[in-house]
This record gives C-alpha cells, sequence and structure tokens, in this order.
C-alpha cells in the first residue's frame, strides 16, 4: 500500500513541475505572445519585461531600476546593460527653434546625456528634468530653444532602452516629465444640481 501512496506523490509532483514550468513559460513570454525574456528590469517590486509606457518622471526625483536575467544565478557570465534615451516620437514629433534655426524633434537620436544616469552592477539611478523644454535646452546647452508647437500634456515624449550586456535584448520604458511646482490648479467638478 506505501507503494501506491509513493507513487500517487510522485505523480503529484511531476504534474506540479510541469505546470510550474509552463506558468514559468507564460509568465516571460507575456502570456505565450512573445519570445522568451531573459532579460527585463524590475522597478518598485514591479517586473517590465519588454516594455511600458505612461511613467511620469517628476522634476528632481531619482527613479531606481534593477536590471535583471532570468538566469543570472547559472550564468555569472551575463552580466552589464547600456541605458539610451531616445525621443517617443510616436504621433509626437514636432518643430523647435534652435537660435532661430527651425528643427525637428524627430530628427534627434540620443538624449541620454540630458538625463543624470547613476550606474552600479545591476541597477541603475536615473533623475533630470524630463519636461520636453527643459530637456532640449540642455541638448542644446548654451543656445535659445523654443518650442513652435503646442505639446499635448500627459504623453510619453522620451522612451529609455536597457540594452542587454550582448545588445540582443532591450527593454524599452517611456515616459513625460511633470513639474509638480508649477503653475497649475486642479479645477474640481461643477456641482450639478
Amino acid at each position: 500500500m506505501t507503494t501506491n501512496v509513493m507513487t500517487v506523490i510522485i505523480y503529484v509532483v511531476l504534474v506540479l513541475a510541469v505546470v510550474g514550468g509552463i506558468g514559468a513559460v507564460a509568465y516571460f513570454t507575456s502570456g505565450f505572445t512573445s519570445d522568451f525574456q531573459t532579460f527585463y528590469l524590475r522597478y518598485e517590486g514591479e517586473n517590465i519585461l519588454e516594455s511600458t509606457s505612461d511613467m511620469v518622471f517628476v522634476d528632481d526625483s531619482v527613479y531606481l531600476f534593477e536590471v535583471k536575467y532570468t538566469f543570472g544565478a547559472v550564468a555569472k557570465e551575463k552580466t552589464g546593460y547600456s541605458v539610451k534615451v531616445v525621443p517617443c516620437i510616436k504621433d509626437n514629433d514636432f518643430t523647435y527653434l534652435v537660435d532661430g534655426e527651425e528643427h525637428r524633434f524627430s530628427e534627434l537620436n540620443d538624449l541620454t546625456s540630458c538625463f543624470d544616469i547613476q550606474y552600479s552592477n545591476d541597477s541603475f539611478a536615473i533623475a533630470g528634468n524630463a519636461q520636453v523644454l527643459n530637456v532640449l535646452q540642455r541638448y542644446h546647452e548654451g543656445a535659445t530653444v523654443e518650442i513652435v508647437n503646442t505639446l499635448a500634456e500627459m504623453r510619453d515624449y522620451f522612451t529609455m532602452v536597457v540594452y542587454s550586456y550582448n545588445n540582443k535584448a532591450a527593454v524599452k520604458v517611456s515616459f513625460h516629465g511633470i513639474d509638480v511646482g508649477g503653475n497649475f490648479r486642479i479645477e474640481p467638478d461643477p456641482v450639478v444640481f
């Protein structure tokens, strides 16, 4: 009788292992909709496997991202990463002037130097004023910058791309800035009688 109990236990453990394996694969493939993610970011306890958007960078705040490899503990040679900030131009292209000369936002290809990034082995912290005009002024240091078009508020204008050690995988985080110390007010909902 103990042999039958042991056989049932073994089968239950095997079934749980298979179900757990399928669950892990489903998680790291975003529900079987993408390739298996061996490289990802972790921000405030949440994993970012491929991309995220609508992240708000508040002026003078620091944002800490952990860089993770799915099998990092097993394959210790898989370390390192790089970070690049680029314009997010999906429906966001606009014209601006630099010392009176017209430029397009889509012409920019690397805005990384416009942000303060502190690197460590398995994480990085990014800070800096992420409002569009401030980023452009930092990019065109010493020049007079004027935005010609009216920009939509609360729309992502920047994408942070974090590349794996061999540049074969990347995670994208699209964001926009907001100045909480600026002159703004929240209008209450009108009272309807």
